[in-house]
């Protein structure tokens, strides 16, 4: 059985290309995939399906509305809440798929490996 791959959301903004830079330099880039909005919208419902979830054991966000003077506008708010609150949100519902849950349906925190 193959490794499980990585994928990157958020791959043009800041962080993203810094965490590209980072797998280049320890060798592993390959066992990455990285989008970006213009390939993937969190925050989008149905581009939920477009994608292949069990090749991925680790999703890093990297995605977010940055543009604090925009977001204050109502049409950025609405944009805003989508990249930071909504797609988040859904990429974490998605990610909980079909894995086991503890007794009492509630979810441990991570283990901080």
């Amino acid at each position: 059985m193959s490794s499980r791959r990585t994928l990157v959301t958020g791959c043009y903004g800041q962080l993203g290309r810094a965490v590209r830079a980072l797998a280049a330099a320890r060798g592993v880039a390959g066992d990455f995939d990285f989008c970006d909005i213009d390939t993937f919208d969190m925050g989008d419902a149905a581009a939920y399906d477009g994608v292949d979830w069990d090749a991925y054991g680790t999703v890093i966000n990297c995605g977010a509305f940055t543009a604090v003077d925009a977001a204050e506008t109502p049409e950025g708010r609405v944009s805003c809440w989508r990249a930071n609150a909504t797609g988040p949100s859904r990429s974490c519902r998605r990610g909980r798929r079909g894995r086991p849950r503890p007794a009492g349906g509630r979810s441990r925190p991570p283990s901080g490996r």
